[in-house]
């Protein structure tokens, strides 16, 4: 199908002397079967638009964070290994969460940088979201505070 539209100002004073003349044009011009010539006013013209024009669906996606997936696995092993904060001491939970850091510390390196940096900022809002579920939230001190001494992970990485 194919469409085709005049736009101009004014009125018709015979329009269906209009039409007749401009379906006789297209049936000598081409070898199209001629259907339907409809004069729309401005209403009629704007509501055809609207229903022809696609409107482009804006989709925002995520992009995806592999140091989200990384931190969650992280969490997720340490639970396993560790046990819940709520379940002890903080300060015995403490030293299981340095010990099992210690043990594997090459394996975490990178995450363990990662999670160091978070803070209160926007940027580290997702960050804080996966600690927070698994009740690690006071992991990004603790790092700052004993990395000095244990050297978990490297300044500036």
């Amino acid at each position: 199908m194919k469409a085709i539209i005049v736009q101009f100002n004014g009125n018709i004073p015979n329009e269906s002397a209009l039409l007749d003349d401009l379906l006789t044009c297209l049936r000598n011009r081409s070898d199209a079967e001629c259907g339907n010539i409809t004069i729309l006013d401005d209403k009629d013209v704007a509501d055809a638009l609207i229903r022809l024009t696609v409107t482009p669906t804006v989709v925002v996606t995520e992009t995806k964070n592999p140091k989200l997936s990384q931190l969650e696995i992280f969490c997720k092993d340490l639970i396993a290994k560790v046990g819940a904060t709520s379940l002890k001491p903080s300060n015995i939970h403490n030293q299981d969460v340095l010990a099992f850091l210690l043990k594997n510390r090459d394996q975490y390196k990178e995450i363990v940088a990662e999670i160091a940096k978070v803070d209160n900022t926007i940027v580290y809002a997702k960050h804080r979201a996966i600690l927070n579920k698994y009740d690690l939230a006071k992991l990004p001190h603790l790092l700052r505070d004993i990395n000095p001494i244990l050297k978990l992970y490297e300044y500036g990485k």
